[in-house]
Order: structure tokens, then C-alpha cells, then sequence
């Protein structure tokens, strides 16, 4: 277990062009043919060995037939299709949360693993799936269950349904990102709250993609630096102004009333989150003698890196004059 970053530089489109550069340049590039927008719907085997596939335009329908010695199945994920997420939940978890959110791609269906399966192949661990604790429905859905997936900040403090805060360890993120799926799953209610501050939003808040990473995607570094060095204001401006779940209040009692607008069920407790951020702020306000708190301790962990440090607040009240508007 090593910090490290998956961002490249120019996110995935990028990746893109550096293999279409490097096959340009390959001996064999007159042979090479592109088929786009093509979903392969079977598995061509011969006396028990898969000898190429069958594939379907998107556009046309017209199926194009490949052969090959060697097929190799690039299948991708399952977390496309939100049923497969729940069928191979892994089960130590318990059940799947009531809600879910798509954060990949409905392309990401399963499909080629249970062609795989269809002939026999080997389909295994499909339950080591990679998901998130935190996500929120996306303000323009391009498909059913639409979700953003975001990369929490280490300095908000992370609240259950009812206003609690979720313990007795903190969920922290940054760490260990299973753990906190697991134990978000197995809250009574399938969501949470992350109550924080402006100033600590626009220095470790972000959301996973190049939709929402301009500067990455268009490598703009000039503009990447003084993101991570002033904040990324426009983002947070962005995304309190296109999604209703991200609440922007002037004090705690606008922040609250707003909570309770959003809180279907009717579970939430004001004095409960008073009560959360009051005592992690007190405890604070003491003095690092008296931090006495897992968070505060892994977010010092986290500022001894070089890397995170420039992307995580040094530890301060989430209720201050000096940090901007509550979220």
C-alpha cells in the first residue's frame, strides 16, 4: 500500500491518443483497421477453442465477423449495469445499499464476461469490484441513475442519515476506500452527509473525470497550479449551482434548514449535527497538545506527504469566519 495518484495528464482522452501515436508508428499499422461504435455479441469457437467474435454496429446493425488465433476478452467492468453491482455484491459487506449510482458507463454491462462464461471460460472475483462511498446524482443525466463520483475532503466531517457522526472510527477518505463503501452499506439509511466549509471545499474537494477537470484534460498547467495552489473556486461555484446536493449556507441554521429539505425520510436531527461539529470544533480549538482525534491524526498523516499536503487543509474549525460559507 503506496500513496500514489491515477490521474494522467490529460485524462483519458489523452491515453487515447498516446496508443493511436504509438500504433501510427507500428510495423504492422498498414493492416490495422479501426471498428468503432461496435458491441461484440458472440464468441466464434471451433472444436472447443474461440477462433474470433462477432460484432454489431450501433448505427448500421450490420455484424462483422473477426477471426484470429488468439482472442483476448478486454471486458471491462461490470459496474455499468447496477443489477450486476448488486448481484455480485461482495457478500462479507451484507446487502447492496437501496440506492446506487452509476458513475461508469451503461457500456460496462457485463455482457462479454457472460459470453465468456456461455463457453466455459473462467469468470471470477467478479465481487472485487471497485466502488465509491460517495457520490451524487449528476445535475445533466446522460442515462438512468446518472451519478458523479467524489473524491471527499479529508476535513469534512462525515455524518450518518441521522446527523451522527459516523464512528467510532471516522470515515476519512484516502485510505481505504473499501472499508469506507463497506460501512457506508451498512448504515440504516443509503446516504450520507459531509458537512464542511468553503475554504476546505475549494482545496480538497473534487469530482472524478474529465468532465469536471478541465485543466487536467486540456493540460493546461499554468491554470492546474493555481488550482491546487488558490483553490478550485470555480468548480464548487459550478456544482453548488447545478446540483441540489450540494448545499451552500451563510450559517449553521441556513445550512440546517436546507438539510431538512433535502432529507426525504425524515430522519435527520438538527441538534445532532449542531452537536457533531460543535464538539469536533471545541476539540480543536484546544490546541494540537489536545488533538486528541483519528481524523486530525490522518489528515497530519496525509499533510507529511508532498502531494497530498498541497491538497489538504491544516487543521481548523469547519465553523469559522475565515473559511467562507458552510456546504
Amino acid at each position: 500500500s503506496v500513496p500514489r495518484y491515477h490521474v494522467i495528464w490529460g485524462t483519458g482522452h489523452r491515453l487515447v491518443e498516446l496508443f493511436l501515436e504509438k500504433l501510427a508508428k507500428h510495423s504492422n499499422r498498414d493492416s490495422l483497421q479501426f471498428f468503432y461504435r461496435h458491441r461484440v455479441v458472440q464468441l466464434v469457437s471451433e472444436n472447443g477453442r474461440v477462433v474470433g467474435c462477432r460484432s454489431e454496429s450501433e448505427e448500421t446493425k450490420k455484424v462483422v465477423e473477426f477471426e484470429a488465433e488468439h482472442t483476448i476478452a478486454a471486458c471491462g467492468g461490470i459496474n455499468g449495469s447496477i443489477d450486476k453491482v448488486r448481484e455480485h455484491w461482495y457478500k462479507p459487506w451484507g446487502l447492496p445499499p437501496k440506492e446506487i449510482l452509476n458513475g461508469s458507463h451503461p457500456y460496462a454491462d457485463g455482457a462479454l464476461h457472460e459470453l465468456v462464461s456461455n463457453l466455459g471460460g473462467s469468470v471470477t472475483h467478479l465481487d472485487k469490484m471497485w466502488n465509491y462511498a460517495a457520490g451524487i446524482p449528476h445535475p445533466q443525466p446522460q442515462f438512468e441513475g446518472h451519478g458523479l463520483s467524489l473524491i471527499p475532503c479529508k476535513s469534512a466531517l462525515w455524518l450518518d442519515a441521522k446527523g451522527n457522526r459516523i464512528g467510532p472510527d471516522p470515515l476519512v477518505t484516502g485510505f481505504d476506500t473499501n472499508e469506507l463503501c463497506r460501512r457506508v452499506a451498512q448504515l440504516e439509511e443509503p446516504y450520507t452527509w459531509q458537512v464542511l466549509n468553503w475554504g476546505i471545499a475549494a482545496k480538497e474537494f473534487a469530482i472524478s473525470g474529465s468532465e469536471h477537470n478541465p485543466s487536467i484534460r486540456d493540460r493546461k498547467l499554468l491554470s492546474f497550479l493555481k488550482e491546487i495552489l488558490l483553490g478550485n473556486h470555480t468548480l464548487i461555484e459550478k456544482i453548488s449551482t447545478e446540483s441540489d446536493h450540494f448545499i451552500v449556507a451563510q450559517n449553521m441554521d441556513e445550512l440546517l434548514t436546507q438539510m431538512k429539505a433535502l432529507d426525504d425520510e425524515k430522519v435527520l436531527s438538527c441538534d445532532n449535527v449542531k452537536a457533531a461539529v460543535s464538539d469536533y470544533d471545541q476539540m480543536l480549538s484546544r490546541g494540537p497538545a489536545l488533538w486528541n482525534d483519528d481524523q486530525v491524526r490522518r489528515i497530519q498523516q496525509a499533510r507529511a506527504w508532498r502531494s497530498d499536503k498541497v491538497r489538504t487543509c491544516k487543521p481548523a474549525p469547519i465553523v469559522s469566519d475565515k473559511s467562507g460559507p458552510l456546504i
